[in-house]
C-alpha cells in the first residue's frame, strides 16, 4: 500500500485529535465520564466506520485486508480498542482487537519508517454489519486471493449479490 503525505498528515491528525478526547475524559469529573465517553466513542466510530480496511503492508501476492465489526471501550482497564476479522491466511475469519489510540501499535497510530509514512489502515469502502456478515460468507474464497484489483472486484460482487468465480 502506498500513502500520500497528505494521508499521513491527516492519520496523525485524527490520532492526535481523537487520543485528546479520550485522554480529557479521565480528567472530567465522574458525572460527566458517560456523557463524554459516549461523546468519544461516536467520534472514534464517525473516524473509523465499519467497512472494509487495508493494511499498510499489504502488496500484491501478500494482501491484507480486513473488515472493522466496531470499536468499544475494554470494561475495567478503560482502553478503546477496534474489533476486526482478517481476511487472509493463516488470521482469516478470526474476530480480532486492537488497541484503538496506542501510540505504536494503534489501530490509529500513523507509521513513520523510511519505506512508508501514512496510515496503518486506509478505509477501502464503508460496510454496512448486514454487508460485513455476505463478505465474511466468502472469507475462504477471499483470502485466496492475491491481486488487489481482483479481490475488491469480488467483494463489489459479493455485494451485488453476485456469486464470484473464486
Amino acid at each position: 500500500m502506498k500513502a500520500t503525505k497528505e494521508e499521513y498528515l491527516d492519520a496523525c491528525r485524527m490520532h492526535h485529535g481523537l487520543f485528546g478526547v479520550f485522554k480529557n475524559i479521565s480528567r472530567c469529573h465522574e458525572s460527566e465520564k458517560e456523557a463524554r465517553t459516549l461523546d468519544f466513542l461516536f467520534a472514534a466510530r464517525a473516524a473509523v466506520p465499519h467497512g472494509l480496511y487495508e493494511h499498510w503492508k499489504s502488496e500484491e501476492g501478500n494482501l491484507k485486508y480486513y473488515v472493522v465489526e466496531g470499536i468499544g471501550i475494554e470494561q475495567d482497564v478503560d482502553r478503546p480498542l477496534v474489533a476486526y476479522r482478517a481476511l487472509y491466511r493463516p488470521h482469516v475469519g478470526v474476530l480480532t482487537f486492537r488497541h484503538f489510540l496506542d501510540d505504536k501499535f494503534g489501530f490509529l497510530a500513523p507509521i513513520d519508517r523510511t519505506a512508508y509514512q501514512g496510515p496503518r489502515f486506509r478505509l477501502v469502502r464503508e460496510l454496512s454489519l448486514e454487508q460485513i456478515v455476505t463478505v465474511l460468507g466468502y472469507v475462504v474464497d477471499l483470502s485466496k486471493v492475491k491481486n488487489s484489483a481482483v479481490f475488491r472486484m469480488h467483494v463489489d460482487d459479493i455485494l451485488k449479490k453476485k456469486v464470484p468465480e473464486f
